[in-house]
């Protein structure tokens, strides 16, 4: 029997020219794919491709742009004591909003209720723990 292998996983962030999606991870498929040939992959996975977060930004690279973008965790939490999590890809600034700015923002998106209350974190944020 063979022993098993050690593999480290690690996310990445691409932040990619406009154009057809599927086009982009094609081109993304094609570059990847001869690193798991070599050995310098094991799998990879290219999500949120079909929709992802589109955004205007300024040309020059050193500004950040890839920042812009920004991942929360919402939390709308009802008299009932149910709660319903949505994770949220946007560049608002989720964090600073009162209630009733995110209720605004996010109309269309998240269903509230009357009474419903809602919270949010961004995700960077949080303690990132590994097990």
């Amino acid at each position: 029997m063979s022993k098993p292998t050690t593999h480290a996983l690690i996310h990445a962030k691409l932040l990619v020219t406009a154009g057809a999606p599927d086009e982009i991870t094609d081109k993304l498929n094609k570059s990847l794919k001869p690193l798991v040939s070599s050995g310098c992959l094991a799998e990879f996975a290219l999500l949120n491709t079909h929709a992802p977060l589109s955004f205007a930004a300024t040309p020059n690279l050193n500004d950040g742009m890839i920042e812009q973008a920004k991942l929360f965790t919402l939390c709308v939490y009802d008299s009932d004591c149910n709660e319903d999590w949505v994770k949220v890809e946007t560049t608002l600034d989720l964090a600073s909003m009162d209630e009733e700015q995110l209720r605004e923002a996010l109309a269309g998106h998240v269903t509230f209720g009357e009474d419903d209350k809602v919270f949010v974190g961004e995700v960077a944020n949080m303690q990132r723990i590994v097990l």
